[in-house]
């Protein structure tokens, strides 16, 4: 179990800005199954908490532990933080203690539940609230992917749940994850949990693929092909939008490319759908009738900031609409063509602040911009920008949602463009190729046909010479 003073050090990072929620919940999550580990060491070992910052938050849980006599768990109902956020986070500190010091992942990964439909195998992927492993279905004879959440979750948080499996269930299109089944499934300690199964998708997604581009290692993905897949990504998100549904996260990694061709759209954890009766340019959304504590919240911020569209990166969820989206689209187009996100930073709140006030160098300065040792490696697959591709790229991350495209079709239609004049251009040059090395045989062939014309004359003119007049 978590100790209450390793989860204070959390929550007063997150209060100072330093951390989002969604570190902390996954580092609960890493807790509950490295006992020896603790949320300090877990944010410094992946770099997201400088040692001076960890130094001045180490302070504020002493300051806190002082006041309340040397009693955590009083300093922690006592957390200057949103009542839903601490709600969220103890109720998974709760879970670590319910699952007892000896559950472990591997126990939950590797159970085969008797009589179930599917065999769980290797872990996938895993988050603050559940996990996703490899599974074979029994009934059907293929291999899924089942996403699995942990045990005695919240009735908010299961709804939360729920409502993920029914919006990417409700979005059937050949670009985002198909969802195969949804119910309960017995654990190996008889407990019943949530789970929804969908495809498994044999790849890597596209952050990694672009990492692979960068650094060489990856080959037969041009320029042309790249964008084709970011085409499939908008036709995937337009019909989400067709359906009244915001992502909110898109980035590489939530999109899957298969070995065979497939593009996929995932992780809609974080997407809301359009309310009924809520006008599209409002951005409303069903936030009241399915509460989603520390993540929803006005104020708060969700998402990935490097990607994130100024309104969502102030918190000011009511803005968040289709044109969000298009902003997370543009900074997907923008690591394409840079092989770096839009917003970066030293720090998780410098990449925040730099996608609150919208600072995004041009694609076609950055990789310039870039060091010349890691320039090379990364120009060398995919070389330069062109200023037409430049342009929509921008305008697609544009820091007013009014002017970035309307639609992502559009978006999807822009490039389409710009495809079909590259085409052009290459069908064009490659002819006047053609035509210039064929007038370069000809003019060859003409020279050696002069000088065999010159050879000739002045042999002729030499018989002329030895031949006498005639004589009667």
């Amino acid at each position: 179990m978590i100790r209450d003073a390793d989860l204070l050090f959390g929550l007063f990072a997150l209060h100072r800005e330093y951390v989002a929620v969604e570190q902390i919940l996954e580092g609960i999550g890493q807790c509950r199954t490295r006992p020896m580990m603790s949320i300090e060491r877990l944010l410094a070992d992946e770099q997201a908490l400088p040692a001076d910052r960890a130094a001045e938050v180490r302070g504020l849980v002493e300051a806190a532990l002082a006041r309340h006599g040397d009693d955590a768990a009083r300093a922690l109902a006592a957390a200057p933080l949103d009542p839903e956020v601490l709600e969220l986070i103890l109720e998974q500190r709760d879970i670590s203690a319910h699952d007892g010091p000896k559950a472990s992942r591997v126990a939950v990964v590797l159970a085969r539940p008797e009589g179930g439909r599917y065999t769980l195998g290797a872990e996938i992927a895993r988050g603050g609230l559940g996990q996703v492993v490899e599974a074979f279905d029994r009934d059907l004879k293929r291999d899924v992917a089942v996403k699995l959440v942990l045990a005695d979750l919240s009735p908010q948080l299961a709804a939360r749940f729920v409502r993920e499996a029914e919006i990417t269930a409700g979005l059937e299109h050949p670009n985002v994850v198909p969802v195969h089944d949804f119910g309960e499934m017995k654990g190996p300690d008889g407990r019943t949990g949530l789970y929804f199964s969908m495809k498994r998708v044999r790849g890597r997604d596209l952050k990694a693929l672009l990492r692979g581009i960068a650094a060489g290692t990856e080959s037969g993905y041009s320029r042309f092909r790249l964008l084709r897949v970011f085409q499939d990504i908008c036709l995937g998100v337009a019909f989400a939008h067709s359906k009244g549904v915001i992502h909110r996260d898109l980035k590489p990694a939530n999109v899957m490319i298969g070995d065979f061709g497939e593009t996929l759209i995932v992780d809609w954890g974080l997407a809301k759908e359009k309310s009924g009766d809520g006008s599209r340019e409002s951005g409303a959304t069903r936030e009241d009738a399915l509460p989603e504590p520390g993540l929803t919240m006005q104020g708060s911020v969700i998402g990935t900031p490097a990607y994130m569209p100024p309104e969502q990166a102030k918190g000011a969820l009511h803005e968040v609409d289709e044109r969000s989206d298009i902003f997370a689209l543009g900074g997907i187009l923008y690591e394409i063509l840079t092989f770096r996100p839009p917003h970066e930073g030293a720090t998780a709140e410098d990449v925040l602040r730099s996608a609150q006030e919208t600072r995004v160098t041009p694609p076609s300065t950055r990789v310039l911009e870039t060091d010349s040792a890691a320039a090379a490696a990364m120009r060398a697959p995919i070389a330069g920008v062109p200023p037409d591709l430049d342009a929509l790229c921008m305008k697609a991350l544009a820091p007013r949602r009014e002017d970035r495209f309307a639609s992502a079709r559009e978006l999807h239609d822009e490039v389409q463009l710009f495809l079909d004049g590259v085409k052009e251009r290459d069908r064009r040059a490659a002819e006047g190729r053609e035509r210039a090395a064929a007038g370069r045989g000809h003019l060859a062939k003409w020279l050696a046909l002069r000088d065999d014309v010159k050879s000739a004359e002045a042999r002729a003119k030499e018989i002329e010479e030895r031949i006498k007049p005639h004589e009667p």
